[in-house]
């Protein structure tokens, strides 16, 4: 990368940033609403995972990455395809981390398995999804 696009990469990624604290505050808060009526952790997290997919995608779009000039169906669709990945992988680790002891918190276990899944959703995002046509 030369030097001209390392102050762009940066911006894009403070904005990534900022759209995926939104994403997880709105997670965390729909599966705290979700255990609190009494739903297992383990589908709750599926609910709010989806709940803060829809939230980022909307975010990431407009502030982040820009429209990617395939239409939001499509667009939709292959956020989703990511999502779904980096979704499996922040899952992974949030079960991970309950079922390992490390901690008993559900939002504990969220926090691990989202940093996790961050990097992969950037590059993907990045790379693939809002990539200029």
């Amino acid at each position: 990368m030369n030097r001209a696009g390392a102050p762009r990469l940066l911006s894009r990624l403070a904005r990534f940033v900022g759209v995926g604290g939104t994403g997880f505050l709105a997670d965390a808060g729909v599966l705290s609403v979700l255990v609190a009526a009494g739903l297992d952790p383990l589908p709750a997290r599926l609910a709010s995972i989806l709940f803060a997919l829809t939230v980022t995608w909307q975010l990431n779009r407009r502030i982040t990455f820009g429209l990617s000039g395939r239409g939001t169906s499509r667009e939709f669709a292959h956020y989703l395809s990511l999502g779904a990945i980096s979704s499996l992988v922040n899952y992974a680790v949030y079960a991970g981390v309950l079922a390992s002891g490390l901690s008993a918190s559900p939002l504990l276990a969220l926090a691990a398995g989202s940093a996790v899944a961050m990097a992969v959703t950037f590059v993907g995002l990045d790379r693939i999804v809002f990539r200029a046509r």
